[in-house]
């Protein structure tokens, strides 16, 4: 059981998971990621910071956080060890992640 902590409550109609991550496509063809927070694999940014004065960053997302809007919806998502490739309605492949 995923557990998203969000009002609008998504509906999720496909997993997958990746070396310590994994990632979600709800209904609306957005992605939902959680887990290690590097090498840009959650598709989220810079982690926030934990600490201002030390400057450290979070090393975990937890609880699925939904990305930022796609240039267009998702209709699949694949993920690898530290990278996502996702398929478009359009057809079209995007990624994101290490070496990517």
């Amino acid at each position: 059981q995923i557990t998203v902590r969000s009002p609008d409550q998504p509906l999720f109609t496909s997993v997958a998971c990746g070396g310590s991550f994994g990632i979600a496509l709800d209904t609306q063809g957005r992605a939902w990621s959680w887990g290690v927070w590097a090498d840009g694999r959650l598709g989220l940014g810079e982690p926030p910071l934990v600490s201002h004065q030390s400057k450290r960053r979070a090393a975990y997302q937890l609880i699925p956080r939904r990305q930022p809007k796609p240039p267009e919806p998702w209709c699949q998502l694949v993920a690898g060890e530290a990278h996502v490739l996702a398929i478009a309605v359009s057809g079209r492949l995007y990624s994101w992640g290490r070496n990517i």
